[in-house]
């Protein structure tokens, strides 16, 4: 970027006419509650847990306090191999002391997944555990990946296709849960049931101990959201679901292409929008870190530093902001960072002509892998911006 110090005063004033041709919309749209964003957050990937989980040298560059805002719950996402909890403990010891107290003042939730086998872990002495053995394993679990970080509740990821013999193990553990976490504790913690298929047996009973059902769609777009949707009519309402994508993640051999450009021909896109237009919960991002990557061989085999500017058209969309918003957004934060730049009016006017919400923000914060050349606003962050604007009206 390069950048001199004068000031053309006519483009105040192209900022001004644009600002004023805009519609006053992006204030009320921030202050819904739904749909939400959640994302996936990778620990092995957080610069506090080095050499854990990986076989890659590059250097983990991010950290849960730059995690975008807009988005409204995290899902610490963790797999420790046995032997390096010594390496993990600084991650761990940093999410209870900062990292969740600081998401927590920005009123972002935050979870921790364990997979459902571990439901089926209950210690009993007879043949079936006893409302007092449920009980006791259910403050286990919670002790254990809930209270001791100063977390919100528990993502259990549901894979499998329990027998009805697991099911109800499974079943007497999530309801003496659902004392402590979710909508029938009644306390504003989160319980989520989180799955990749339509198998309906495992939750008819215990639906309703669950805030939202996550369900992993990687690879598809909003034509499997709506059957899925209909899949689980009548046990989970469309406005409990939330359908998540993949970013690529390193040395993997899925393929999901979710994020492959043009955007606008992206599942993302398409999700995003099927989520907004249809009051789902909110829609998941898996992999945050991974933001802008690709399925080439360099992408595969590195950590790289990301713009997030997938997640951060995701979350605008999502949540219903139109073009219009974005550009006020956009300009807003231009005519902060931007002054005295020699390309100031260019930018105005590159904003002021773009055909989408995708367009915009890469205008600010340039392409997702080229961005420390072509970006000129590397730090640009609409749902933060909106927050500044917002001050700046009371």
């Amino acid at each position: 970027m390069k950048k001199i110090k004068f000031c053309i005063f006519t483009t105040l004033i192209l900022a001004g006419v644009i600002m004023a041709i805009l519609p006053i919309s992006v204030h009320a749209q921030a202050k819904a509650e739904k749909p939400l964003t959640m994302v996936y957050y990778r620990a092995w990937r957080d610069k506090m847990m080095k050499g854990v989980n990986t076989n890659l040298t590059d250097e983990n560059w991010l950290s849960m306090d730059e995690i975008p805002y807009g988005i409204d719950i995290v899902n610490v996402f963790s797999f420790v191999p046995q032997g390096e909890d010594e390496k993990a403990a600084p991650f761990f010891n940093k999410l209870k002391s900062s990292y969740a107290p600081n998401l927590h003042a920005r009123g972002v939730k935050l979870t921790k997944a364990i997979d459902y086998s571990e439901l089926l872990k209950v210690p009993h002495i007879g043949k079936f555990p006893t409302k007092e053995e449920f009980e006791a394993y259910a403050n286990k679990l919670l002790d254990e990946h809930v209270r001791q970080y100063g977390l919100d509740g528990l993502d259990i990821d549901m894979e499998s296709y329990p027998s009805a013999d697991d099911i109800a193990l499974a079943n007497g553990v999530i309801k003496a849960l659902s004392k402590y976490i979710g909508p029938l504790a009644n306390n504003d913690t989160v319980f989520v049931y989180d799955t990749n298929a339509s198998n309906l047996a495992p939750l008819r009973e215990i639906e309703d101990s669950f805030t939202y059902l996550g369900y992993q769609q990687y690879g598809s777009n909003d034509v499997r959201t709506s059957k899925a949707i209909k899949d689980y009519e009548g046990v989970i309402p469309k406005s409990r679901f939330m359908p998540g994508l993949a970013f690529p993640e390193e040395q993997d051999n899925n393929r999901w292409y979710d994020t492959r450009e043009p955007y606008e021909e992206s599942n993302v896109y398409k999700v995003a929008k099927f989520t907004a237009n249809n009051k789902l919960y909110g829609m998941f991002l898996y992999a945050l870190d991974r933001d802008g990557r690709t399925y080439n061989e360099f992408d595969l085999n590195h950590i790289a530093p990301s713009n997030f500017l997938w997640t951060k058209t995701a979350i605008l969309q999502i949540k219903g902001f139109t073009l219009a918003d974005a550009k006020k957004i956009a300009i807003h934060n231009w005519n902060r960072v931007g002054q005295g730049s020699e390309n100031q009016r260019n930018i105005l006017e590159k904003i002021d002509k773009a055909q989408s919400i995708y367009e915009v923000n890469k205008i600010l914060l340039g392409s997702s892998g080229n961005f420390k050349n072509d970006g000129v606003s590397l730090a640009f962050d609409p749902m933060y911006e909106l927050i500044l604007m917002s001050k700046e009206n009371k």
